[in-house]
């Protein structure tokens, strides 16, 4: 069972920013009341909010902690004693501190933080919004993409996705499920908070196999973080498409919902809702076996109030979704490639017999199945080639089409 959740650090409370010379509205939470942004009013809710996820996850992933002198903070640390905390790299947290530090006037280091209940096999930072880890043939990716740019999102998962494959270890983990050709599979889990709702249409979207290519110009429009480029947002959508159809994973969304609740970022002093917060797994080697309920299947006045509020201490609610492996690597999405595969050729035996039916009859003899199978197979005796009819030929062009659509089919599997 796997959670994401961001916590909104501290640090990123109504700050001045140095580069504007005032709060940028996303965070100035004109919508809250001063106590409900107080930390130490968030601090034991987020610690109680965090409790609970540990109680019914196996790995929590984490967005917007506010480490402490580099460290995981100690509100972590009470709310997951004896878990393992997985951080990013000191450089990569010194990094972030130096930028709060010359943006915000505050040094201090905000970035993801996973919790593993049972341990890991292996971890992985590439940055301090990307964490990696393995443990008993799963892999968790645990990401905060970029606010303002589609094609930082997209290039951010397609790096941590790489990095993960890079860490496999050839089937050697434990638990590690083998796919239908023999090859070793680590059932692989993205989640995070992805600042992007994954319609089909948009680049982001199509990656985890959310396609809409009507949508295309209707996203563009709703995606204001993008440099406002119509032209770049196609190429960047169809680049994002081909990719996604060379990789090795199925990417499949858990279709959560609603994780965030806040006056539209354009001016509007109404609260508007987002699904920003995503768990995707690989449908080849995993499979869902329960999602719990987010901000629009809850009771309480969330989507009318925003977050945090007098409940919720961040402005994100968590997700959190169950998996199972799936067995001998066989998906939904490999057994419907099978079942086309098998009406294809159906379809191209029936058109065969047809064909050959057709051809006896105009020649006034009735055909038999012995005649059939020499039909299909040719006389064993050596004879004298003659050239095919048409109709021979539009046969042969209609067996090779089929053959190669049904072949198509299986390989995009």
């Amino acid at each position: 069972t796997v959670s994401s959740y961001n916590v909104l650090a501290p640090a990123y409370v109504r700050p001045v920013d140095r580069r504007l010379g005032e709060v940028q509205p996303f965070a100035a939470f004109e919508w809250c009341a001063d106590e409900v942004l107080e930390w130490s009013s968030r601090r034991a809710k987020l610690v109680a909010r965090v409790k609970g996820l540990c109680e019914r996850c196996d790995v929590v992933a984490l967005q917007e902690v506010q480490f402490e002198d580099l460290e995981a903070p100690a509100w972590l640390r009470e709310a997951a004693p004896g878990w393992t905390i997985v951080v990013p790299k000191r450089r990569d947290l010194e990094r972030n501190a130096e930028r709060n530090e010359r943006v915000l006037g505050r040094r201090v280091a905000v970035g993801n933080a996973t919790l593993a209940k049972g341990g890991v096999d292996w971890s992985a930072s590439p940055s301090s919004t990307t964490l990696i880890v393995g443990f008993d043939g799963w892999v968790v990716v645990n990401v905060h993409l970029d606010a303002g740019s589609e094609q930082k999102r997209v290039d951010a998962v397609f790096r941590a996705v790489a990095d993960a494959r890079q860490k496999r270890k050839d089937g050697k983990q434990r638990g590690a499920s083998v796919d239908g050709r023999g090859a070793s599979v680590d059932r692989l889990v993205v989640c995070g908070d992805f600042n992007s709702e994954l319609h089909g249409g948009s680049p982001l979207g199509v990656l985890f196999n959310e396609v809409d290519d009507d949508r295309l110009e209707t996203e563009f429009e709703a995606s204001y973080g993008f440099d406002r480029d119509l032209d770049a947002w196609r190429a960047l959508y169809f680049a994002t498409k081909a990719a996604t159809q060379l990789c090795r994973e199925r990417w499949r969304r858990v279709d959560t919902g609603q994780t965030r609740a806040a006056y539209d970022h354009r001016g509007d002093r109404t609260v508007v809702s987002w699904r920003l917060d995503h768990v995707a797994f690989d449908d080849f080697a995993a499979v869902l076996v329960s999602k719990e309920p987010t901000l629009e299947e809850i009771s309480g006045d969330a989507l009318d109030v925003g977050l945090p509020n007098a409940v919720e201490p961040s402005d994100h609610y968590p997700v959190v979704a169950q998996f199972a492996p799936r067995q001998n690597g066989s998906s939904s999405s490999l057994d419907e490639s099978k079942k086309k595969l098998r009406e294809a050729l159906a379809r191209l035996q029936n058109d065969e017999a047809a064909l050959f039916r057709d051809l006896a009859a105009a020649a006034g003899a009735a055909p038999t199945s012995s005649s059939l199978k020499k039909t299909e197979a040719g006389d064993s005796r050596k004879k004298k080639k003659t050239p095919p009819t048409d109709e021979e030929r539009a046969a042969i062009q209609r067996r090779r089409q089929l053959l190669k659509d049904a072949r198509a089919t299986a390989l995009e599997r």
